[in-house]
């Protein structure tokens, strides 16, 4: 990923596999905001609706 460390891509990549519960390259709707705050942010509700 451009512009990102690679400790924080590879943080990433850890958390997505977490919540890939079908290893079908997808995180549910359900889970965006745990997986979000489980990298250590904190978006709101509103923000998270914003990205879907």
């Amino acid at each position: 990923m451009p512009g990102l460390t690679d400790e924080i891509s590879a943080d990433i990549r850890d958390v997505f596999s977490l919540y890939d519960d079908r290893g079908d390259d997808h995180i549910p709707k359900h889970y965006l905001g745990e997986a979000i705050r489980a990298l250590g942010l904190n978006p709101t509700e509103a923000e998270i609706h914003l990205l879907l």
